[in-house]
């Protein structure tokens, strides 16, 4: 406080050198001088009075905070309502300017929706400098996505690895930040040692979370583990460090990409129900589409994730995928009322 290293609302004071990096960086036991110290923005003092913001949002149909809470499309704890239709998408199809109702109402659980996330993005020379290209998009988008703050909101992480981890961008809640970091990671190829990143991501939300936050850990890969030719051990050692994450509370998205996944693994990585926590992406063009999935709700996860039922359309354009396509539209591409957001509270 005396030096002017912060201010009462929680930011970086006029004798906070930039070059320090954020206060989030010197947190200590998951709290930094913003949460911990009164004179900062935090300490027992502090009160939170959530409000809706921007104060007139409206999502893409039109409807407002009150028609959400009201119609029952969503819950305080910022899930999905019992009037929304799993047929309807996500929240995020919903979203205008990148703000969907968790992010806006606090009925849909605006105030509680905050969650540190550690990205953990496979580099390895199955992936190839193309695909390379359409996974730094992915990243961008899940920062660009993500309502960033304070040190008392929405964090985000990235663990890079191949045939060693390391983290390559610590976890911020500014987004200029991350995307300068993203910018930053070399494509390097090699293997695939998914258990150490996963072991490394725990690590940093242990140091930098604390059990009071949603933790994420999100694993992007195209293959198996393995750090050389009929190494099985690797895959053993992932499963395990999945599980001892899950143990300490951290939920665990499984991503996979390409040809050459195991869906077996995926699901065993992923946190429960596995349903909405794992997923399979044939291309990595599908990345971006997966990423306004994730971002859809309070709790990041993948809705109807081992069906792929987050790559239905309903909204926009009759999608490629041959669930949506045989169970919302007719024969003739007309989209069917049951699918249709417009049509009223969920039919089915």
């Amino acid at each position: 406080v005396n030096q002017n290293w912060c201010t009462p609302a929680g930011g970086a004071g006029s004798g906070w050198s930039m070059t320090w990096g954020t206060l989030a960086h010197y947190a200590n036991y998951g709290k930094d001088a913003s949460q911990a110290c009164c004179a900062c923005g935090g300490g027992a003092t502090a009160t939170t009075v959530c409000e809706d913001s921007p104060s007139s949002w409206r999502d893409s149909m039109g409807r407002g905070c009150e028609e959400y809470v009201a119609g029952q499309l969503c819950t305080p704890d910022g899930e999905y309502g019992t009037a929304w239709s799993q047929y309807w998408g996500v929240f995020a199809d919903f979203a205008v300017d990148g703000v969907a109702a968790p992010q806006a109402c606090c009925g849909c659980g605006k105030a509680a929706c905050v969650a540190d996330v550690m990205l953990v993005v496979d580099r390895s020379g199955s992936i190839g400098t193309d695909n390379w290209a359409e996974v730094v998009k992915y990243m961008k988008d899940r920062v660009r996505r993500t309502a960033f703050t304070d040190a008392g909101g929405n964090r985000l992480g990235i663990v890079v690895f191949s045939s060693d981890a390391f983290v390559a961008c610590t976890m911020q809640y500014s987004a200029a930040d991350l995307l300068s970091c993203i910018d930053g990671i070399v494509y390097t190829g090699g293997w695939t040692n998914t258990a150490q990143a996963i072991a490394l991501a725990g690590a940093q939300l242990q140091v930098y979370s604390s059990q009071s936050r949603i933790r994420l850990i999100e694993v992007l890969t195209d293959g198996h583990p393995m750090l050389h030719t009929f190494d099985y051990e690797t895959a053993i050692h992932t499963r395990q460090m999945a599980e001892a994450e899950r143990t300490r509370g951290v939920i665990i998205l499984a991503i996979g990409v390409g040809n050459g996944i195991n869906a077996e693994e995926l699901e065993a990585m992923a946190s429960e129900p596995k349903a909405n926590h794992w997923t399979s992406l044939g291309s990595f063009e599908s990345l971006l589409k997966l990423s306004e999935a994730i971002s859809g709700s309070c709790v990041p996860q993948i809705p109807g994730g081992s069906s792929r039922l987050w790559e239905c359309q309903s909204i926009d354009a009759r999608s490629t995928d041959m669930w949506c396509a045989s169970h919302c539209y007719t024969d003739n591409n007309v989209l069917r009322p049951e699918c249709d957001p417009s049509s009223g509270p969920a039919q089915m």
